[in-house]
C-alpha cells in the first residue's frame, strides 16, 4: 500500500546541523522529515496544513513545523517567498539524549496568539542566519552556529511545550512542559 505522505530526507550544510534556503513556493505535498523546521514568510499569502490543522500565512509569518510532524504548502498569491531553516534535533540531543524529541509551538499565524509577545527578536534571528548562509564573509561558520543555538535557546524557553522520549520502537514516554 503507497502512503499519501512522502518523506524528505534533508541534506545539511557543512558548517552546521542546519539547512537555510529562500524559496518561492507554489505547492508542497504533504511530508515528513526529521528536522523541525521554521518557515518565515518573507512576501506572498499561503495556506499551510500542519498536523490536520489549516493556516492562511500573511508577509512576516512564522510557522514551525516539528520533527517528523506532516505537513503541506500551497500559495495563495504566485508572487511569495520565504525563508526556510530546517535544524537537526541533534543539536540538543547531544544534551538530552538521541532518543529525545521535544516539540515546539511557534504559529503567528493562529488567531488565538496575536495577543502573544512580538515575534522581532525571531525575525531577526532568522534574518542573520539567512545573511550568513547566502554572503559567506569570513568567519560565517561561526556565526551561524552562534545564531542557530541562539535560535534553539529561544525556542526552549519560550515555545517547548512536551518532550518525548522514545524508548524502542513500540513504546515512548511524553513528558509535558510547562
Amino acid at each position: 500500500m503507497e502512503s499519501k505522505y512522502s518523506y524528505e530526507m534533508i541534506e545539511h550544510i557543512k558548517e552546521a546541523p542546519m539547512k537555510c534556503f529562500i524559496a518561492g513556493i507554489e505547492h508542497s505535498s504533504p511530508h515528513w522529515h526529521n528536522e523541525f523546521e521554521v518557515l518565515f514568510l518573507l512576501k506572498g499569502t499561503l495556506a499551510v496544513t500542519s498536523d490536520n490543522k489549516k493556516y492562511t500565512m500573511k508577509t512576516g509569518d512564522m510557522i514551525l513545523f516539528n520533527s517528523n510532524s506532516i505537513h503541506s504548502i500551497h500559495c495563495l498569491e504566485q508572487d511569495n517567498y520565504a525563508l526556510v531553516l530546517q535544524i537537526n534535533p541533534a543539536i540538543y540531543q547531544s544534551d538530552y539524549g538521541k532518543t529525545a524529541y521535544f516539540r515546539f509551538h511557534l504559529n503567528s499565524a493562529e488567531t488565538e496568539q496575536s495577543h502573544i509577545k512580538d515575534y522581532t527578536q525571531l525575525q531577526s534571528l532568522l534574518a542573520q542566519i539567512g545573511m550568513e548562509v547566502f554572503l559567506k564573509k569570513d568567519g560565517f561558520q561561526y556565526y551561524i552556529k552562534s545564531l542557530l543555538y541562539q535560535l534553539v535557546g529561544y525556542l526552549f524557553r519560550l515555545r517547548a511545550t512536551s518532550l518525548l522520549i522514545k524508548q524502542n520502537r513500540r513504546r515512548a514516554i511524553t513528558i509535558l512542559i510547562n
